[in-house]
């Protein structure tokens, strides 16, 4: 989402009449040079408006209290402890497809 919103709706609509573009377009449909045409009109509305330029929609989600998270810890695994690694873990070191199969 590129703007906050209570702009969204708005901005959006402009967003797309500005570079001539139907709305109702799927984003994989969109070209090379229509992308670009977004992109003009996007900067556009930030020269226009410098208070969405630096919207950034990740800072509004919800920050969950340290009491509702758990630690995670991460273990680096050096490649010769690998074998003993999986032996601890009991996971089986086989190949999952045997190659011969696959021909």
């Amino acid at each position: 989402t590129l703007f906050p919103v209570e702009y969204r709706a708005e901005l959006g609509k402009m967003m797309f009449k500005l570079s001539d573009l139907d709305p109702q377009t799927r984003p994989y449909e969109f070209t090379v040079e229509e992308i670009d045409r977004l992109a003009s009109a996007y900067q556009y509305l930030c020269e226009k408006h410098p208070e969405i330029k630096g919207y950034n929609y990740r800072e509004t989600r919800r920050v969950l209290p340290k009491s509702q998270t758990s630690a995670v810890f991460v273990q680096d695994i050096v490649e010769d402890d690998e074998e003993s690694y999986l032996a601890e873990q009991q996971i089986d070191s086989k190949p999952i497809v045997d190659s011969q199969t696959c021909a």
